[in-house]
């Protein structure tokens, strides 16, 4: 379920005060500090996420085809007549520098990056993705921190997307809307890539998974003749005894249960832009760094 990002405490600051005040004074300080957190709720409503074929099959590429970290911006828009819906219709790399974990924007490039950009193009940029290569997609804590940085920048009636990948095909996926004052991420977004439904749909009519009963015992030992799987068929039992292994697994590296519990990736902060003059655009040597790793972000700020 969706979560709200401005909140209106009028009606509630009350019972706000009143909850912080019980809190407080039951409240026994092991380090000396005290800290409140109050739960908003949230909206029973979810968002989709549109992929253009070309798009989802870009951001694929650029997984697969890098052994370290690699970052993109998406172009974006809102699809008019649908609620909370939005379409990711292509995807550009900017200049970067990178290792196994970090992405390192050049900032004078980045900014000729940008200049080169249509204003259609640029005022459309309203996506920042980037790999993990073989780790979870999980956010780190500097990832979080950049997201706090960004949706402080964006303008009141602005939306932003941020995704996460691996190799494995796992993908976070994070969404802020301002206008709509609703944030949403992984299990309140559907992902669909466009051209793509139809096809798995009839995929899915022509595929029928084989159903295994048991066959009962086949002699003495383990009541019940063996069992089948990845691994090959197990003879469990009967006459035949044990019949070892026939199956092969072809996993190789791959480990089963899902992905690696490091989640420790640093991720980079993005560049402050400010836009007098130039006609919206950052001027020269205005972008400048937020710290080591900066991904040379553009929010707050559009062509005009």
């Amino acid at each position: 379920m969706a979560k709200v990002i401005k909140v209106d405490i009028g009606s509630q600051m009350d019972s706000i005060i009143e909850e912080f005040k019980k809190a407080l004074t039951t409240s026994k300080l092991a380090n000396g500090k005290f800290t409140f957190t109050h739960d908003f709720g949230t909206v029973e409503k979810k968002a989709t996420l549109i992929y253009s074929t070309k798009a989802w099959l870009k951001t694929k590429v650029l997984v697969d085809h890098f052994s370290s970290e690699v970052a993109w911006h998406g172009f974006a828009h809102r699809v008019e007549g649908e609620e909370n819906t939005y379409k990711i219709e292509d995807l550009e790399v900017y200049p970067q520098e990178v290792t196994g974990a970090t992405v390192t924007t050049d900032q004078e490039e980045y900014t000729k990056w940008l200049y080169a950009h249509t204003d259609e193009e640029f005022n459309s940029i309203r996506a920042q993705c980037h790999s993990h290569v073989n780790m979870g997609v999980s956010p780190s804590g500097t990832d979080e921190t950049l997201y706090r940085h960004i949706l402080g920048q964006l303008p009141q009636d602005d939306f932003y997307i941020f995704t996460i990948h691996n190799k494995k095909g796992d993908m976070t996926r994070i969404i802020y809307d301002l206008r709509d004052n609703l944030s949403f991420d992984n299990k309140d977004i559907d992902v669909v890539v466009e051209g793509l439904e139809g096809f798995v749909a009839e995929a899915d009519s022509q595929v029928k998974k084989h159903v295994y009963t048991n066959t009962g015992s086949t002699g003495s030992g383990y009541p019940y003749g063996g069992y089948r799987d990845g691994y090959g068929y197990y003879d469990y039992g009967g006459t035949s005894g044990y019949t070892g292994y026939q199956g092969g697994y072809s996993g190789g590296n791959q480990q089963r249960g899902g992905a690696p519990a490091n989640t420790s990736k640093v991720t980079t902060t993005p560049a402050v832009v400010t836009t007098s003059g130039n006609g919206g655009k950052p001027a020269p040597g205005s972008v400048t760094p937020a710290g080591k790793g900066d991904q040379g972000q553009r929010f707050g700020y559009k062509k005009k």
